[in-house]
This record gives structure tokens, sequence and C-alpha cells, in this order.
């Protein structure tokens, strides 16, 4: 762990989120020329139609249980070779955390990260992990707080992220599971906690972002099935 956070020690991060709303942007260069560059689950390597917006490299990638669950053994030595030195999971199996660690840095994210956020989400959880490694400055792109995630779930409809981030085995399993479900992120609480790190001057986002962040942690209601 402390291999982790010294990595991150003065360095500029961007966090790249999966969700649309930086397609046909052409971030992907300014995105690379960052320190280091963080990513979830199924986002790395990022695809070939999306690398002049999402950028290339991916130095840290979080995994949550769900990810981990459906797609493990994660191909870990095909995503070193591409540049990956992080592997940050909720779960890792102990036989595949060993073999992980022949190729790149494998570590449990620590317990007890934000407490006083009603369901931490991962990009939360994230975010308090790399702060605790110092680092000189933390961007967030291509995140929206799950504003554009209908409120009920509807087979087939996955607007909140670009395509090809879920790997279709998780998307078989919601088609089935979670017909009529309503979505169980709690906006307010999460954002409200990047709200506090962004007014503390910890991180910076785009602009899009942070006039979405004010909008919900203001008005405290969620916004939801934003276009």
């Amino acid at each position: 762990m402390e291999k982790y956070h010294s990595f991150l020690t003065g360095k500029k991060i961007i966090f790249v989120g999966p969700c649309p709303n930086i397609k046909g942007s052409g971030m992907g260069t300014k995105i690379d020329e960052y320190d280091v560059v963080v990513r979830t689950n199924n986002a790395f390597p990022v695809p070939v139609n999306l690398q002049a917006d999402y950028g290339l490299r991916c130095d840290v990638l979080y995994t949550n249980c769900q990810y981990y669950r459906t797609q493990h053994p994660l191909p870990i030595k095909k995503l070193s070779q591409l540049g990956l030195k992080f592997l940050c999971m909720k779960s890792v199996l102990i036989n595949e955390k060993r073999n992980y660690q022949r190729f790149v840095g494998v570590r449990r994210i620590p317990s007890g990260l934000c407490r006083s956020v009603n369901g931490a989400l991962m990009g939360v959880l994230a975010l308090a992990d790399m702060l605790i490694g110092k680092p000189n400055s933390i961007h967030l792109t291509a995140i929206d707080f799950y504003a554009s995630k209908l409120p009920v779930f509807k087979p087939g409809d996955y607007r909140e992220y670009y395509e090809g981030y879920l790997p279709e085995n998780i998307i078989q399993e919601a088609n089935i599971n979670n017909i009529g479900k309503r979505d169980g992120h709690n906006q307010v609480s999460n954002t409200k906690y990047i709200y506090g790190l962004w007014k503390k001057g910890l991180v910076t986002m785009d602009r899009e972002i942070e006039d979405l962040m004010i909008t919900i942690v203001k008005s405290g209601n969620e916004i939801r099935g934003r276009d």
C-alpha cells in the first residue's frame, strides 16, 4: 500500500470515467499527458474508436466486486504489457492475487474509506484512496454522477456508459435481474462528497461536470435520465 501511495505523491492525476459525455471532445492526447491515468473496471484497454477522446494510457485500474466476480481471472499480463502498473481491488481470491502480482502491483482498497457517504461508489472510493498519497492534483473527466442513468432500469439501456465499457455477461445478467428495479446509486450523497473535495481545492473537473455537481448539491435532489 505504501508503494502505491508513494507512486501517487506529487503527481498530476486524471480520473477518466466511463460516461459518454466526452465523446467527440478530442481530449485523448491531453488525457495521456497526465503523470498518472486512472480508470475503472472494463475501461482498459480503451476501445479503438474512443481513443481520440478518452486516451490510450491506464496506469491504475480500480475494480469493483461485480466486475471481478464476472470477469476473473483478469487478463493482467496483457494489461501490464499495455502499461498498467497498479490494480486496486475491492475483492480478489488469494491465488489470483499472487498470479496478478507477477505483472503489476495488486492491493485491496483500504476499508473504512468514506464512511460518511451513503453507498460510496467506486469513483468516490478511488478518490479517497488516491488522496492518501498526497498527489499534486486530481482532475475528473467523463463522469456525470449517473445523471444520465434512468431512474428505473430498462433492459438494454445503458446510456450512462460509453459503448464497450460493460462486458457482455454483465449486460446479460442485468437484463434479466434488474427489470423494473430503481437505480440504487445514492447520487446526492456521493456528489456531496466530491463537492466537498472540490471546495477544498483537492480535485478539479471539466466545467460541465462542475456545473452539474453544483446543481445537484444545491437542489439536494437527484437528476436522472439526463441527455
